[in-house]
């Protein structure tokens, strides 16, 4: 008996059957908030305005742009977006992705990515004080705050009756 006609023959209408099928690929929507909310509504939840966010986008984009377009990767502004959301709420990661449709993994990956190159901006916007002299100015300014708050818990205790209610204040103010 020769089975290995009928084999050929069937293995050969597989195969093409298998070439001829269509891989339906499902990709998740994704909402664009810059559209989707008002300016109101984009503050209410991301902490920042969309002119701010434009912005930061600019600042950050050579440094977390996507590498490939394959599979309908997180544009710099989507990502940023993520971990701007992900700030402003301090939700788990799993929700994060539920609202802006990835999974937690690359949620996770994203806010690192973004994380660092917000990090890496730091020196253009964020000056500490280099000599000596400027921390002595700048302790000396935290000194001149803390006597003008003294003088305001002296006048709200002349005001409400003895040294209990300044204890009181200072308990709440700090």
């Amino acid at each position: 008996m020769d089975f290995s006609s009928s084999s050929d023959s069937s293995d050969e209408e597989l195969l093409e059957i298998l070439e001829n099928i269509e891989v339906v690929r499902n990709f998740r929507v994704r909402n664009d908030p810059f559209v989707e909310y008002s300016e109101g509504e984009f503050r209410d939840r991301l902490r920042f305005t969309k002119n701010t966010v434009n912005y930061l986008v600019q600042l950050i984009t050579d440094n977390i742009r996507p590498t490939t377009h394959r599979n309908r990767s997180l544009s710099v502004a989507e990502q940023l977006l993520l971990t701007l959301r992900c700030y402003a709420t301090g939700s788990f990661q799993i929700l994060i992705g539920d609202d802006v449709n990835v999974h937690k993994s690359t949620v996770c990956r994203v806010l690192r990515r973004v994380t660092f190159a917000l990090a890496r901006l730091t020196p253009q916007f964020i000056k500490l004080p280099d000599t000596d002299e400027e921390i002595r100015q700048r302790n000396l300014m935290k000194e001149e705050l803390l006597n003008i708050d003294a003088e305001v818990n002296d006048i709200f205790a002349e005001e409400n009756g003895g040294g209990n209610a300044v204890r009181r204040a200072v308990i709440n103010l700090f």
